[in-house]
């Protein structure tokens, strides 16, 4: 790695850590002065609260064009964009998960719901590549010999909404 890079890691490292310091001096003031629970925490209103940093979420664009989604489900709008969802999610996880040492059981449940997440985005792309294919197939004259013919029956989309 250049010195570039070097320099420009060992200052992010040095604002992460900072960041760390002025975090836990607001929880400290935070449990001190209003006690340790969350709901007693002051009130903030949208414009002062933290704002996630721009551009780490990829976009639903993004997903849709970089996965295929718009041959791979053709005409499945709402699996698109819930995929993409699901993707954009597990942005926010990973952000989370490679800055923060969360720690307890709490950081254990919040790296085990990123996988569940992870998980669901393979499922409906699972589900989604299955009834596209299926759909194909069905109109194949000679799809009840064919031994790649998808035969069982797909649930329809109503049935996850």
């Amino acid at each position: 790695m250049d010195n570039k890079k070097e320099a420009i890691q060992k200052e992010i490292k040095s604002k992460l850590k900072k960041i760390e310091e002025i975090l836990q001096d607001i929880e400290n003031k935070n449990v001190k002065y209003f006690g340790n629970s969350p709901s007693r925490f002051i009130e903030l209103k949208k414009e002062e609260k933290i704002k996630f940093p721009k551009g780490f979420i990829r976009t639903t664009k993004d997903f849709k064009k970089r996965y295929n989604f718009e041959n791979l489900f053709t005409m499945n709008y709402l699996l698109q964009n819930n995929l993409s969802y699901a993707l954009q999610c597990s942005d926010i996880f990973g952000y989370f998960i490679t800055r923060f040492d969360i720690g307890l059981s709490a950081g254990k449940i919040f790296l085990k719901m990123g996988i569940i997440n992870l998980f669901s985005i393979i499922e409906g792309i699972l589900y989604g590549v299955t009834k596209t294919l299926h759909n194909y197939c069905k109109n194949c004259k000679s799809s009840k010999n064919c031994q790649y013919y998808i035969k069982s029956k797909i649930p329809q989309e109503e049935e996850f909404q």
